[in-house]
């Protein structure tokens, strides 16, 4: 499992002092507590995070520990600026891994590895930062989905889920995500009648060349 960056979520730098880190803990419970968001089906989800950052990162033995795993994962190197979690900053990731895949070779590329990542965007903290901003909902979904393109069949269903999720009660968005399914299951029914559309082609041949050789 990737180390999940808590310093991220709680939208601190890792040099944060304690009592940084503790006001953005409080910030963000005001925020994503389920009883104050009751509209945001993902800010229980997005609390818990939140929660389990807090716990990590409030006290300086687990601290101590977490940043030595990042440290020995490299994550050390990466620029120690502020990265919080905005509804900007889950766009401009899509963004880009939308524009990166345009560059590949999507047969041969990591199908597992681009699964991973996409969930990775769809994950609940994500989308409960999204829910008071329809524009950037709605353009995470459209990448999203041009990214589940070259996907692996094996690998669509549990992205195509939280697919949903993002698109929650938008008919607009919802079928979207329908017409995607649908596409998909279209190109694997096209998959599976392609074998034996070969062997139609090639027992029609043989006969062919067996009455030209007959006559």
């Amino acid at each position: 499992m990737a180390l999940k960056n808590y310093y991220a979520c709680l939208g601190v730098a890792p040099s944060a002092p304690p009592d940084v880190i503790k006001q953005a803990y409080r910030s963000l419970v005001k925020k994503y507590h389920p009883d104050k968001a009751p509209e945001n089906p993902f800010a229980a989800a997005h609390f818990t995070e939140v929660q389990e950052a807090y716990v990590v990162l409030s006290d300086s033995k687990s601290r101590a520990a977490y940043d030595r795993e990042r440290w020995l994962l490299g994550l050390h190197r990466a620029n120690e600026a502020l990265v919080a979690i905005t509804p900007e900053w889950v766009g401009e990731q899509a963004a880009r891994l939308k524009d990166y895949l345009a560059t590949l070779d999507t047969y041969h590329m990591d199908h597992a590895l681009l699964r991973d990542y996409l969930l990775f965007l769809l994950r609940n903290e994500h989308l409960s930062v999204l829910q008071h901003d329809p524009e950037r909902r709605a353009a995470l979904l459209s990448d999203v989905l041009i990214c589940v393109r070259p996907l692996h069949q094996a690998f669509l269903p549990e992205v195509l889920s939280r697919c949903y999720l993002l698109a929650g009660t938008d008919l607009g968005m919802k079928a979207q995500v329908d017409d995607c399914v649908a596409a998909r299951a279209a190109k694997a029914q096209s998959e599976r009648m392609l074998p034996v559309l070969v062997v139609c082609i090639a027992v029609l041949l043989l006969l062919v060349i067996y009455l030209l050789v007959r006559h």
